[in-house]
């Protein structure tokens, strides 16, 4: 856990932030960070967006609002 990446983003204002995945409380805190100071985030992934939507419900009613109304069927 890093929690000092609030700082960093706060501080140094990129373009935008590119994450890895949403698996670790770093990543999520960067996520708060981008939107508080509304800075743009992309995932960098490896994942199947098709495999995603057959996951349990509630994880795809938890990450449709940040990945869109295109993400799940």
């Amino acid at each position: 856990m890093n929690f000092s990446i609030w700082r960093e983003i706060g501080k140094n204002r990129p373009a935008g932030v590119v994450l890895m995945s949403w698996m670790n409380i770093t990543w999520w805190v960067a996520i708060a960070a981008c939107l508080r100071y509304r800075i743009p985030f992309l995932y960098m992934t490896d994942a199947n967006v098709q495999a995603e939507e057959v996951g349990q419900r509630w994880k795809i009613w938890m990450k449709k609002p940040y990945l869109g109304t295109g993400y799940s069927n």
